[in-house]
């Protein structure tokens, strides 16, 4: 598992608390320092809503990815921007882009993407018994969850 971020001070922090056997390379979302196709699986979790060329980081994720890929953002629609992301958020949400479930499309077509599978998470927020129970039951087709999760397999991928 490797790790990219473009602060040096937050990479030392991860290295300190590492679990296992990852490492931490130096570098941005949207000119990942990997030769293409050199990670089966790539994840990025609410890092996009934080950049300001989506497009080119989500072509960079797909470049570096072999099989499949999983992109984690913040959704406009959710109960959670309500709470913690309107007026430019606050706390961790500060400065972070909410996204729309037609944005999200956008940007996926921008980038050339195809047959992408969006859903969400975390309809109510606070993970109570109740909100675990409601988030079993919440109907696929209702995209408002606090997170937006976007899966894509790579043509010829299996």
């Amino acid at each position: 598992m490797v790790g990219v971020d473009p602060d040096r001070e937050w990479l030392a922090y991860a290295d300190t608390h590492r679990h296992g056997h990852e490492c931490y390379v130096v570098g941005k979302a949207e000119a990942l320092p990997f030769a293409d196709r050199s990670f089966d699986c790539t994840i990025s979790v609410a890092t996009f809503c934080f950049l300001t060329d989506q497009v080119q980081a989500l072509r960079e994720l797909v470049r570096v990815t072999r099989r499949r890929f999983v992109l984690g953002l913040f959704n406009r629609n959710s109960i959670l921007y309500l709470k913690k992301g309107r007026r430019g958020g606050r706390g961790g949400y500060k400065g972070a882009h909410w996204h729309t479930p037609a944005e999200v499309r956008q940007l996926f077509s921008q980038a050339g993407i195809r047959d992408a599978v969006m859903r969400t998470a975390i309809a109510l927020p606070g993970g109570s018994g109740f909100a675990r129970a409601v988030e079993r039951t919440w109907p696929r087709s209702i995209l408002a969850g606090s997170f937006l999760a976007v899966t894509g397999r790579l043509p010829g991928a299996r």
